[in-house]
């Protein structure tokens, strides 16, 4: 059993206990803003979904309505999906949940931001801009 939240298109995976697992989905690389990201600081940890739904349906669950933005760092090889500015990141708590993969989490415990660090990405190795 599985079941996944949904930021655009993109999943987060998480076992039958709420555990996240990892990600992936359909993110196409056309859709990405080039920009001069700040990675925020994070710490290594396991992230647990709380008060979601049955997990009998295997129905993937948006985060929320908003669209997130793409953005990447083809520098530094990282894509964040949703608020990559300044202020958000600093009202984020950021947790490495696998190697180069970090959720970033408001006060209230919503997630904010998806940072992947990208090391043999395609559009990072054939984009001439």
């Amino acid at each position: 059993m599985w079941n996944s939240v949904v930021a655009n298109t993109f999943e987060v995976f998480l076992d039958i206990q709420g555990v996240v697992t990892g990600g992936g989905g359909y993110c196409p690389h056309q859709g990405w803003k080039k920009k001069a990201l700040t990675i925020p600081d994070y710490v290594p940890g396991r992230v647990k979904c709380h008060g979601f739904p049955s997990f009998d349906k295997q129905i993937p669950r948006n985060v929320d309505d908003a669209t997130w933005g793409v953005y990447y760092d083809s520098v530094q090889r990282w894509i964040c999906i949703g608020h990559s500015s300044e202020e958000t990141k600093e009202e984020c708590s950021h947790i490495e949940v696998l190697k180069g993969f970090v959720l970033g989490f408001d006060k209230k415990g919503m997630m904010k931001t998806i940072w992947i660090e990208m090391t043999n990405c395609c559009p990072f190795n054939s984009a001439t801009s």
